[in-house]
């Protein structure tokens, strides 16, 4: 009798066409095998009718020359033994095309989402869709903007939602419920209406299918340094960079979580910054640059956003 597989690698069928015909929205979420956006290694969808979750789906996905770094797996405990023998993303995307196209997206930090599902079509050579999209963590903190952070794990807690973080279909599930939650208290009858309370909607045309770093464009001061911040913390008085697209937060998020600490963020690499944030798809003149200070020994440290999270003392995973 053949051994039940782990949990990360039992998948879920897709649903039939004809089951989500009446549905209006999906929430998907990625995992990623390496710092690539077309590198998905697992992809989880929901798809809502009624405030209600009708159909879930879960496929391991084998990546760009099945190429995985170190930290991806830490992340979410895929290995690339265990899609060895899956199919690559455009067969995948034939069977969920057509389960997908024509309804409102759903992501928590749907940027990260958008950018790997676009990111891969565009790798392959195919057709990237017009998409409408909904970010879960926008409308979390128009929902409750209370909450000192609106993480997919903060709001989810908030919430008394139980779910295993990356792990695509868990994260797909949170992010849906989160979604019902938000049109629900903003007095909304579907989630779909979300795209117009945020006003948050953006289309995806083929010629202009990168998605921005952020969903709503805000604009405050941020001080460089906040007042009273503990002296002793490892990133007061740094000078830190980011480049590329994070995960766990927006890159707003990031900045405010760094000044809230007392430290400072720039835009551009110099022998004056002490930290290079690389998340998703990082500039390659920053890291360059970066790396030319490293050589000169500046004390100059290229970090990942595991090691961001640790410093800035937040849970990672």
């Amino acid at each position: 009798m053949q051994a039940e597989p782990p949990y990360r690698l039992r998948q879920i069928s897709c649903p039939h066409p004809a089951d989500v015909a009446n549905c209006t929205a999906v929430a998907l979420d990625f995992e990623t095998a390496n710092a690539s956006r077309a590198s998905p290694c697992a992809v989880g969808l929901v798809w809502l009718h009624g405030g209600q979750v009708a159909h879930r789906a879960y496929r391991l996905v084998k990546p760009l020359d099945n190429r995985f770094d170190p930290g991806n797996i830490r992340v979410h405990g895929i290995h690339p033994g265990d899609v060895d023998l899956e199919p690559e993303f455009p067969a995948v995307w034939a069977e969920l095309a057509p389960l997908v196209e024509g309804r409102v997206l759903l992501a928590h930090n749907a940027a990260f989402d958008t950018g790997v599902l676009v990111g891969t079509l565009q790798a392959y050579g195919l057709r990237v869709p017009e998409l409408r999209t909904v970010c879960t963590l926008a409308a979390a903190r128009r929902a409750w903007p209370g909450l000192p952070r609106h993480g997919l794990p903060d709001v989810a807690a908030q919430l008394g939602i139980e779910f295993r973080h990356h792990h695509a279909l868990e994260d797909a599930e949170a992010s849906a419920a989160i979604g019902l939650s938000a049109a629900k208290l903003l007095g909304l009858s579907d989630v779909a209406g979300l795209l117009e309370a945020l006003r948050s909607t953006r289309q995806w045309p083929v010629d202009d299918a990168r998605p921005a770093s952020r969903t709503l464009p805000v604009q405050r001061q941020r001080p460089a340094r906040y007042e009273g911040s503990d002296l002793s913390h490892p990133l007061h008085g740094k000078t830190v960079v980011i480049t590329g697209v994070l995960r766990s937060m927006t890159r707003e998020e990031a900045l405010d979580a760094i000044a809230a600490v007392g430290g400072r963020t720039v835009a551009n690499v110099s022998a004056r910054v002490d930290y290079v944030v690389t998340g998703f798809e990082p500039g390659w003149s920053k890291l360059s640059r970066a790396r030319v200070l490293q050589s000169a020994e500046s004390g100059l440290q290229v970090i990942d956003e595991d090691r961001l999270l640790s410093l800035l003392g937040h849970p990672i995973g």
